[in-house]
């Protein structure tokens, strides 16, 4: 199963959600990779977008990437979180 999360730095949410997201993220795939998680950031800017995804044992599309506006786009996303 492959999830889109849509997330930000600037978020304090979001930031929380992150690490129970990451333990979540580590125990489901113990024993096999049954779930994979793609970053669709919307940090400002890429050093933020770099600490941030640092923190995240998960792929993401590239900072400033065409397609995160695509993906906002197709999915209504209004807001984070």
């Amino acid at each position: 199963m492959t999830c889109l999360l849509f997330a930000a730095s600037w978020c304090p949410l979001s930031s929380k959600f992150i690490h129970k997201l990451t333990d979540f993220y580590d125990e489901i795939n113990l024993e096999d990779k049954v779930l994979e998680i793609i970053l669709v950031s919307r940090d400002r800017n890429k050093d933020d977008f770099d600490s941030f995804y640092n923190l995240m044992p998960w792929l993401s599309l590239p900072y400033g990437d065409s397609r995160v506006k695509k993906l906002i786009d197709a999915h209504d996303i209004k807001g984070i979180p």
